[in-house]
């Protein structure tokens, strides 16, 4: 890269799926930022990463985290999670939230996620190889 990437409001490469719409901010190897909304989103699958972090800044309404199969926690506007390699977590959105989605490095994330819609839309699961190729594992 030889110059910075500047992205304003409301812009990015959108990726819509139903009542999701994530505009990625920056997808480069080393970062990956996404500004999500999401409403009435279940629960996904707990899992780690081995190769990086995920993190979650909540701007608007609530996310719910889970940390293990037991517990859960909301955060709300302000609140920011990590889940460093190797932290099982998940998330989901019980009502409504916006959200930032930080994967650092980005592991190509742009890519899975446009590729796990195209699963959804041919009424499909990821494979377990799919995930893997994108460092998502089931927790140990």
């Amino acid at each position: 890269m030889t110059r910075a990437i500047i992205v304003g409001p409301g812009k990015g490469d959108a990726i819509s799926a139903g009542a999701s719409v994530t505009h990625v901010k920056v997808d480069i190897d080393g970062l990956f930022l996404s500004e999500v909304s999401l409403e009435d989103a279940p629960m996904i699958d707990l899992h780690i990463h081995k190769r990086h972090v995920d993190a979650f800044y909540v701007l608007e309404g609530e996310l719910e985290l889970a940390l293990s199969e037991t517990e859960t926690i909301r955060l709300g506007p302000g609140g920011f999670a990590a889940a460093p390699p190797g932290v099982p977590h998940a998330f989901g959105v019980p009502e409504r939230a916006r959200f930032l989605n930080i994967h650092a490095p980005g592991m190509a994330f742009g890519t899975y996620l446009r590729e796990l819609v195209a699963f959804r839309q041919r009424g499909e699961r990821p494979t377990p190889e799919f995930l893997q190729g994108f460092d998502i594992h089931p927790p140990p």
